[in-house]
This record gives structure tokens, C-alpha cells and sequence, in this order.
């Protein structure tokens, strides 16, 4: 396999879980471009099955595996998202008066520690997540969301 169709495959790769990120997660994709990560993706690790690429601290598990954000209702109320035990070299969270509003200040949070890393001359490791609920989380979300139909 070429390293050219390698570069653009894996370039192609990082932008599609970059527009999955900024959606919310794997699910959020269209379907073409879900089925064109499927695409390069399988070039990408086809690639490194044969180059043995390893030693980053930026891996292939890194770039496809989402790491799980927790969503957490507090007792004031307020929600709160984290992340646990990931493969990331830093630590991200967000708070909000919803759901809504602690998921995208989880996000900004994603984009400030991105920028810090990048003015600090540090290497940023590039994440996709995927978001569970503790359970009074997962019904006032989905119980408020289901009352509206």
C-alpha cells in the first residue's frame, strides 16, 4: 500500500472524528459519512498492520475508540460531564444548568485544553467521546424529552 493513500486516508479519517466530536458522537454521522470512515479506516489500519506503527502517545486506539464522558446530575441541580481513567494526557470536564449546556462547556473545555497544549509547544492527543448518564441524569433528560411528544 502507497504511504500517499495512507496520508490522506488517515488525514481523511481525523477530519471525519473531528465532525463526530463537534455532532456528539458516532451516532450523529450521515450515513455516507459514516460509511466513508468505515472506508478509511480500513485503510488507515491496514497500513499500520503492516508498519508496525507504534510508540506515539497518539494511537490508533486513541483516534477510533471513544472515551466514555459521564454525564452527573449534582445535588444542586446543576449537571456535570467528566472523564475517567481515559488513555488522554490531560483532563476535560463541564458544567451547565442542563444537559445540553454541560455537554457544550465539556466541549469548550476539549477546545481550550487543545489550544493550551498547542501555545505550551505540548503534544495534544485528539479524542472522540462517547457520553453515559448516571440514572437520575438519564430520566430527568429523557423523561423531560419524552413529555414533550
Amino acid at each position: 500500500m502507497l504511504n500517499k493513500e495512507f496520508e490522506v486516508a488517515e488525514k481523511r479519517m481525523n477530519e471525519i472524528l473531528n465532525i463526530a466530536t463537534q455532532k456528539g458522537g458516532f451516532a450523529f454521522l450521515t450515513p455516507d459519512e459514516d460509511l466513508e470512515l468505515d472506508k478509511v479506516s480500513s485503510i488507515v489500519k491496514s497500513y499500520e498492520d503492516v508498519h508496525l506503527i507504534i510508540g506515539t502517545p497518539q494511537t490508533m486506539y486513541n483516534k477510533i475508540k471513544p472515551n466514555i464522558a459521564f454525564i452527573e446530575i449534582g445535588n444542586d441541580g446543576t449537571y456535570g460531564v467528566y472523564i475517567e481513567n481515559s488513555t488522554l494526557n490531560y483532563g476535560i470536564h463541564g458544567t451547565g444548568k442542563t444537559i445540553k449546556e454541560a455537554i457544550e462547556d465539556f466541549f469548550n473545555s476539549y477546545k481550550e485544553m487543545k489550544e493550551f497544549y498547542n501555545e505550551k509547544g505540548k503534544e495534544f492527543i485528539e479524542a472522540t467521546f462517547e457520553f453515559k448518564y448516571d440514572v437520575a441524569s438519564f430520566l430527568e433528560y429523557y423523561g423531560k424529552n419524552c413529555l414533550r411528544r
